[in-house]
């Protein structure tokens, strides 16, 4: 029973030390796949806020994101696959980092006995963890989206309305008739017949 217990104890910290040294691998690769995507991200909520487009507005949105995210977390899953401990492989860890001398090895193989427990023997076999630099890629990512989201754009320049003028050769035209008026060079029912017409001609709509 006592030899029972120590190989449950050893296969558990075996699988402690597997777990957390393939989980940091996985975190290193995530956090630099969602710092390039956090990039592509926001390149494209200002550009989708530049142009106004609607489609994006609401939980559409965040399905796109959410979807995102859960890639992500696949490829990086399957990118450090290759790095991952099998309990073989951590129990080759604590071994050298308990200083067991292939205890461990040997009695997994069925040729020694177990060591006895070892408190804190997972604890002392997982490499240096360091949360704040492990996470700064993934820090970065979601404060580029979030300044992407709420960074305030220049308006849009109004552009003010056309202001219709009549042609110049209009006035030229107004001011010719007034002083053939004053001259008496051409008798007045002439004159008020050709105003007519040029009256006539300004009230035309013009051609679009």
């Amino acid at each position: 029973m006592e030899a029972s217990e120590t190989r449950t104890f050893w296969l558990s910290e075996a699988s402690k030390v597997r777990r957390r040294v393939n989980f940091g691998w996985w975190v290193e690769r995530f956090n630099w796949i969602s710092f390039v995507l956090a990039l592509f991200l926001a390149a494209s909520l200002l550009l989708i806020r530049t142009k106004e487009l609607e489609w994006w507005q609401g939980e559409r949105w965040l399905l796109i994101a959410g979807a995102l995210v859960d890639l992500s977390a696949i490829v990086s899953w399957l990118w450090s696959r290759s790095r991952f401990l099998r309990t073989r492989d951590a129990m080759i860890r604590i071994d050298d980092q308990c200083a067991l001398h292939g205890q461990l090895i040997s009695a997994s193989a069925g040729v020694a006995e177990w060591p006895p427990q070892r408190p804190q023997a997972a604890q002392e076999s997982l490499p240096g963890w360091r949360s704040g630099p492990a996470l700064i890629p993934l820090f970065f990512a979601i404060a580029i989206v979030a300044l992407s989201w709420w960074l305030p754009l220049p308006e849009r320049g109004v552009t003010a309305p056309e202001i219709s003028s009549e042609p110049k050769a209009w006035e030229e035209m107004e001011v010719w008739a007034e002083t053939i008026n004053a001259e008496d060079l051409i008798e007045p029912e002439s004159l008020e017949e050709i105003v007519k017409q040029v009256n006539e001609l300004r009230d035309q709509p013009e051609e679009s």
